[in-house]
């Protein structure tokens, strides 16, 4: 099987990352993780147990300093955020993102093309509910 990426169209300057942070409950850490980030100039940040709750996500964003969705369940465990730089324009057009903080999936547009992005934490032994879930959300 091989792949044609003929009819893939390139958004110019769109450059993304993903990254397991292990948690960013801790001030510290919090701080070095975002100015790491800002400093790698990537446009969209893909994170990973984030371990945020619905409490701290206003924290969060105010220190990332840009915008950013989560998928939030416990400021102990789980969590995933898709981070924006402000590097490149866009606009949300549509997101959703699951009560587990396993998640999340969002329609952006920029230079007028349609994207979707997705972060998925899937830890092995839950993989298989996961994929169901998820295939479930992006077909609707």
């Amino acid at each position: 099987m091989s792949f044609d990426s003929s009819n893939i169209s390139k958004v110019d300057n769109l450059v993304m990352c993903s990254l397991n942070v292990r948690g960013l409950s801790s001030e510290v850490k919090r701080r070095e993780t975002f100015n790491w980030l800002r400093n790698k100039k990537y446009s969209v940040f893909f994170l990973q147990e984030v371990h945020s709750s619905k409490e701290t996500e206003n924290l969060l964003l105010a220190e990332w300093g840009y915008r950013g969705l989560f998928s939030s369940l416990s400021s102990c465990r789980a969590g995933v955020s898709i981070l924006f730089n402000n590097n490149f324009s866009f606009e949300i057009q549509k997101y959703f993102s699951d009560s587990k903080g396993r998640f999340i999936t969002v329609d952006i547009k920029t230079e007028d093309k349609m994207i979707t992005l997705q972060n998925i934490y899937a830890p092995e032994k839950r993989e298989t509910c996961m994929k169901l879930e998820i295939e479930k959300q992006s077909l609707e």
